[in-house]
């Protein structure tokens, strides 16, 4: 968890990158660095703070492959169909406005 000191110093990082991107000065690609390097940016800065940031994107992935903790559109799409009626009112929100209890 961050304190804020931490969200103060993330904040001053921001600005320091808004005025890189804004003047192209690459005098403060140092400075940004360095800031970023104490927030553990990148897998080497955050190997030498010693930081473990959870699993990786490949323990995310089921047998098959796919991201268990995505369900592709398409799926969506399909169980979002089957909740609306043939006018493309939700069923439940077509139920509250037959009961009067759902004003638009």
């Amino acid at each position: 968890m961050l304190t804020a000191p931490d969200w103060n110093s993330l904040l001053d990082t921001a600005l320091i990158y808004d005025q890189l991107m804004k003047t192209g000065d690459l005098r403060f690609m140092g400075e940004l660095r360095l800031r970023e390097a104490q927030f553990g940016a990148t897998p080497a800065d955050r190997a030498r703070l010693n930081v473990d940031v959870g699993p990786t994107i490949d323990a995310s992935l089921n047998a098959a492959g796919k991201d268990a903790t995505v369900s592709r559109i398409d799926e969506r799409r399909v169980s979002r169909a089957a909740d609306l009626d043939a006018n493309g009112m939700s069923i439940t929100r077509r139920d509250r406005v037959i009961r009067g209890g759902d004003d638009g």
